[in-house]
């Protein structure tokens, strides 16, 4: 039996694998240990840039989401209540800290 951190992985790897134009992840850090999580960042990162992938993700780990997306979306109860470049997110970690706090 797999755990749900080795289950999250290979759905990520069989997503891959299918080398889709746009791929959708909600929460890819869920319940995977810190180290295996950088590197699927980093793969995804460099998947999403070599194959011109684009990527919807939905994640809690800000660091995670600001190294792999382009535009950020703050969620709150369903609806986007702010959008910043994740450009000036990295350059302005108080942007940060407000819409986190909404």
């Amino acid at each position: 039996r797999l755990s749900g951190g080795q289950q999250q992985q290979l759905a990520i790897g069989r997503a891959l694998m299918g080398r889709p134009k746009l791929l959708l992840l909600d929460e890819p850090s869920e319940g995977i240990q810190p180290s295996v999580v950088d590197e699927i960042a980093t793969i995804l990162a460099r998947t999403v840039k070599t194959e011109g992938m684009a990527l919807l993700l939905v994640e809690q780990n800000v660091e995670i989401a600001l190294r792999l997306t382009e535009q950020v979306c703050f969620i709150d109860q369903g609806r986007v209540v702010a959008s910043e470049t994740a450009a000036a997110l990295r350059a302005s970690p108080a942007l940060i800290e407000t819409h986190m706090a909404l």
